[in-house]
């Protein structure tokens, strides 16, 4: 095992922990949850069109994953920035 996956697995049972980003090389994800050995992760590249702030009701499903996909954690490279909120 990498010495730094226990590190991340317990990351994941902090409270206060709000993801990470990167984790696979030329390609950044953002990791939100683990199941045993997998990570769950979103793409952050999705892209919208620019649209007029009185089209937000319309659009507002695209705001939001309809899917997730996860990652086995032995493939996730150590170079991740990781997240907290703080009050």
């Amino acid at each position: 095992e990498k010495n730094y996956l226990g590190v991340l697995n317990k990351l994941f049972e902090i409270r206060s922990f709000n993801g990470m980003i990167g984790g696979k090389p030329d390609r950044a994800l953002y990791f939100v949850g683990k199941i045993f050995d997998q990570y769950i992760y979103l793409d952050p590249h999705t892209v919208n069109e620019g649209m007029n702030i009185s089209s937000l009701d319309r659009l507002y499903d695209t705001y939001f994953c309809k899917s997730f996909r996860t990652c086995k954690n032995i493939l996730i490279d150590p170079s991740i920035g990781v997240s907290f909120y703080l009050r």
